[in-house]
Formats: structure tokens, sequence, C-alpha cells
């Protein structure tokens, strides 16, 4: 998926979480530690960040394809910008 940080070493917990914490409607689900968690059930967790706001995707693969959602998410700065991060 274009724009999308695969790499999550590139983001420090607390940078993501600090940035998170910020946004009006930021939730539990989109912290790292929430990823680092779906990951011992399989998940794969990738963040994207524009200047809209901040999203967590989880990944799995099933018999049907790859599966991806974005819990309780995105995070937007403003309910206007919602369109720029779907």
């Amino acid at each position: 998926m274009p724009g999308l940080n695969t790499q999550s070493s590139s983001f420090t917990t607390s940078g993501w979480n600090a940035r998170l914490e910020a946004l009006p409607n930021a939730s539990l689900l989109q912290t790292q530690q929430w990823g680092q968690l779906k990951s011992s059930f399989g998940w794969h967790s990738a963040q994207h960040e524009s200047d809209a706001g901040m999203a967590q995707v989880l990944f799995r693969n099933t018999p049907l394809g790859k599966l991806a959602y974005v819990p309780l998410g995105p995070a937007c700065r403003s309910p206007e910008a919602l369109p720029q991060l779907i």
C-alpha cells in the first residue's frame, strides 16, 4: 500500500504514542503496544502518519487473502481530515 511505513522500527514507541496521544480521537488500539500484542496472534502492523493524522494498520494472511484493518482509527487531527487518511 503506498504511503505505509511497514518498518515499525522507524518509529520509536514513545514518539509514536506521544504524537498519537495529542490527537483528539486517539485510541489505545492505535498504540504500538497494541500492534506488538497483536503480533503474538499472527498480525503484522504498519504505521502511517501524515498532516491529516495517524493510523496503525494491522495485516493478517487468511485463506482468502490478506486482511487489513485499522482498529478504532484512523486518529485524525480534525473531522475534516478523515478523507485524506482513507
